[in-house]
């Protein structure tokens, strides 16, 4: 198997915010460009913690990096009541130049 950034619900290995930023800095002196990855930080996380972050990523020579708090952002949308349509607009078709 392997580690994720999150403790899965029956796991008990995890890759801490850091190994993952200390992962992406061993990596990108070989890369022309920037590593696309998104560092998971736990719910619990401070401002100091992800302070931390960017300034270890910085350390660490990475050109970029891409922080996520856990729970910082609705994953679900509250339902809409939709309304029935009654009428629909008429589709019109583009009057442009001719081919």
């Amino acid at each position: 198997m392997f580690d994720c950034a999150f403790k899965a619900q029956n796991g008990t290995r995890t890759i801490s915010h850091m190994g993952h930023i200390k992962m992406m800095g061993a990596v990108q002196p070989f890369i022309s460009g920037a590593i696309s990855k998104t560092v998971n930080l736990p719910e619990t996380a401070t401002v100091e913690d992800v302070m931390d972050a960017y300034i270890e990523a910085w350390k660490y020579g990475t050109k970029a990096i891409a922080i996520y708090r856990d729970g910082s952002k609705k994953s679900s949308r509250s339902p809409r009541t939709r309304t029935r349509r009654t009428a629909r607009r008429p589709r019109t078709s583009w009057s442009g130049s001719s081919r």
